[in-house]
């Protein structure tokens, strides 16, 4: 069986006061992290995890402590409520309320030009020697855009080139 891993590495450290206390709860989970400084480095060495499980008491008391604009938030809430209060943790599917990169363009957005963007870098790989199991992302995060550009959106543009190419070519004049 061949296993798959998707290494995520976000260029720029987010400084810890642009990020919600919910968001860095969430953040934590999505990513492996770092704090230097006053700024928090997030990476991921095997892939970004999207189904996360929280502590209920640490996401009550981060949603308590802050009243920012975020499109999870929302999301999040009802997750908690939904879940059963008897347990100290509760499952959470990013996949369901938005993804990481929701929650990143608003650190962005909030961030009024300070962080005017964040890039994110991608590899696909994996263990064994797959057509499919092997490539990459880039990702750009703006306030007002998130665009995606893969390895696989680029060999298909060359492709289609040539194939365009050759058919003029081939065309009789």
């Amino acid at each position: 069986m061949a296993d798959y891993y998707t290494q995520t590495v976000i260029h720029q450290e987010i400084p810890e006061r642009l990020i919600a206390p919910f968001e860095r709860l969430l953040l934590a989970e999505v990513f492996e992290n770092e704090t230097r400084d006053t700024a928090i480095y997030y990476y991921a060495s095997e892939r970004p995890n999207d189904f996360i499980t929280l502590d209920r008491r640490a996401v009550e008391n981060a949603l308590s402590t802050c009243r920012v604009r975020s499109r999870v938030r929302s999301a999040l809430v009802e997750t908690l409520l939904k879940s059963d209060p008897e347990h100290d943790y509760f499952d959470f599917d990013l996949t369901a309320a938005c993804d990481y990169t929701t929650i990143l363009q608003d650190i962005v957005r909030r961030s009024k030009g300070e962080l005017p963007y964040l890039t994110i870098a991608a590899a696909y790989t994996c263990s064994k020697t797959r057509p499919d199991g092997f490539g990459g992302m880039a990702i750009i995060i703006t306030p007002s855009r998130i665009s995606y550009h893969s390895t696989y959106n680029v060999l298909e543009a060359f492709e289609a080139r040539r194939a365009r190419k050759a058919a003029r070519q081939s065309a009789p004049p």
